[in-house]
């Protein structure tokens, strides 16, 4: 799916909300996460839209009773147009997932059909 803003996971994870759930939830700390770019939180601030997950690479611990999975490194890339846009932008992103959603757009006629 469509990676989440980088605002909105920090926000809930400041906030302590436990009706948002991101990858920052699945953390003791967000500080155990490798960004990139490293200076996320700056960039964000200053940016006129948001930046958006663009990948992720987790690590999974699995014994008899349960599945543990933990965020290890984030890339964010900044959103291009506003995301209020029909797509979101997310078609304008530097990412694999928008080269997905471009395809998808020019094969079947709409982004969000990335996963035929």
């Amino acid at each position: 799916g469509m990676g989440e803003t980088y605002r909105t996971m920090k926000r809930a994870a400041d906030l302590d909300d436990v009706t948002y759930v991101s990858d920052f939830s699945l953390c003791v700390k967000i500080e155990d996460i490798q960004f990139v770019p490293s200076d996320i939180e700056e960039k964000a601030k200053k940016s006129y839209f948001d930046w958006r997950e663009a990948e992720s690479v987790y690590t999974f611990k699995k014994d008899k009773a349960r599945l543990e999975m933990k965020p290890v490194f984030k890339r964010f890339t900044q959103e291009n147009t506003p995301p209020s846009l029909y797509n979101h932008g997310f078609e304008n992103m530097d990412s694999l997932g928008a080269v997905y959603s471009r395809s998808s757009s020019h094969i079947f006629g709409d982004w969000n059909a990335c996963g035929k």
